[in-house]
């Protein structure tokens, strides 16, 4: 934290000392009673005080001009400054004599022993009270906690002549000496600052390691009565023959391949050379495939990685290659949807991948397929009766067919939504 006001700092030093000189077995409760602790200098204590007294501050050098990460740190008045806070913690006993004398040795050796005890001050710092009192939490009780405050202090050893000649009365009085840091006093507020380095890291080749932020497709959807309107998927959302393309840096190198993974395949696999993978160094553009690695492509949810091979000659004269593979960007690929064609109110609807498209692949799984008319949520029949209203039929892994609900109005373009294993194909309208 930052701040603008040092006398929290003196009063949180002021109120541990309080509490830990009243728990301490060195004083005497019951002669002198509860210690009193101000902030007043020494020549303005009253009898039986101890005082904590700011008389000095400075620049902290090894944090001074301390500057974030970054090639223009900004002007310095945006900088907290680092401080060091020192202190003279001194006693005036009750009265004259022998006895004044032994209260003020009392206060400093308590004080003494309250600072060598606490060298860290921070949101953790508390000091037991007398019952039924709770433990005193030092920053809490000058509103400096929650804010990541963090004191050191340190005991000085102030050598004994220049201390005598800085009193001003006859004979000086038993004193000890503290230092704290730091303490960043408020900077001037910026309205703009430098970006943030994202991470460091120690590359073998120029350029760094290949990393995707994310993945796209464009959409092209023809509402009746509009111009036809281009969207963008972001993560992609593409049918097989649709390209999408993979977003990032450091892409591209001697060979770019991308890698397919399916959450129900044991790896990832390289895509064929049909995906026709090309890469530049923030962008790898890759067409869908049925296939990919000898798998086929179904509908899903899919991940996409980049190994980038860099090749180098080696002293001997030899080319060795080093792949390097880059995080995983989520995908997903959607049925596609080639034509559709309504006649009575009967619906085909071609493309690819409405069920499984190899026969020996396990089928997909109950309510794999959803198909929506306008609003309603038609009902897959499964059986080889005609459709009933509502209903659909998946014939194949190219056709599926269905009925328009009874209560659609005539006359009016509606959309066709098909979603396939979660993935949603672009919709395509009709009039029924």
């Amino acid at each position: 934290m930052v701040l603008l006001d040092p006398t929290l700092v003196t009063k949180a030093l002021a109120e541990l000392l309080r509490a830990h000189i009243r728990r301490s077995p060195a004083w005497p409760f019951t002669t002198y009673g509860q210690p009193l602790v101000t902030c007043r200098p020494p020549d303005l204590l009253a009898p039986g005080t101890l005082g904590v007294h700011l008389y000095h501050s400075t620049e902290e050098p090894y944090l001074k001009n301390q500057v974030t990460a970054g090639a223009d740190p900004g002007p310095i008045r945006v900088i907290p400054m680092a401080v060091a806070l020192y202190y003279q913690v001194s006693a005036v006993g009750v009265g004259i004599g022998e006895p004044a004398a032994a209260q003020e040795q009392i206060m400093i050796g308590c004080a003494a022993e309250a600072l060598h005890d606490h060298p860290v001050i921070d949101d953790s710092t508390t000091v037991p009270r007398a019952e039924p009192l709770p433990p005193l939490r030092v920053l809490s009780s000058v509103a400096l906690d929650g804010v990541g405050n963090r004191f050191r202090v340190t005991l000085q050893p102030a050598a004994h002549q220049p201390v005598s000649s800085s009193w001003n009365a006859p004979s000086p009085r038993p004193a000890l000496y503290c230092r704290l840091v730091a303490v960043l006093l408020r900077r001037a507020t910026s309205r703009s600052a430098v970006r943030r380095v994202v991470r460091h890291e120690v590359q073998n080749f120029t350029g760094g390691a290949p990393r995707l932020d994310g993945s796209q497709n464009a959409l092209t959807v023809q509402v009746p009565g509009l111009p036809p309107r281009s969207l963008v998927a972001r993560p992609a959302e593409v049918p097989v023959g649709g390209e999408m393309t993979l977003t990032g840096y450091a892409l591209s190198g001697d060979d770019c391949r991308l890698l397919v993974q399916h959450y129900q395949w044991p790896g990832p696999v390289e895509a064929d050379a049909g995906w026709g993978v090309t890469a530049t160094d923030d962008q790898v553009a890759a067409t869908v495939q049925q296939q990919a690695g000898g798998r086929a492509i179904t509908p899903g949810q899919y991940s996409a990685r980049i190994k980038v091979i860099r090749r180098r000659t080696l002293p001997d004269g030899t080319t060795h290659e080093f792949p390097v593979i880059s995080n995983g960007s989520p995908f997903s690929i959607s049925a596609r949807i080639d034509e559709l064609e309504v006649v009575a109110g009967v619906g085909t609807v071609t493309g690819y991948a409405f069920a499984p498209p190899d026969p020996a692949s396990p089928a997909f799984p109950p309510d794999a397929v959803q198909v929506c008319v306008g609003d309603a949520i038609l009902t897959e029949s499964t059986g080889a009766a005609a459709l009933a209203h509502g209903e659909f039929r998946v014939r194949n892994a190219g056709t599926l067919e269905f009925r328009v609900p009874a209560d659609l109005p005539a006359g009016l373009p509606v959309p066709l939504r098909l979603f396939v294993l979660g993935a949603e194909s672009p919709p395509r309208w009709f009039t029924p």
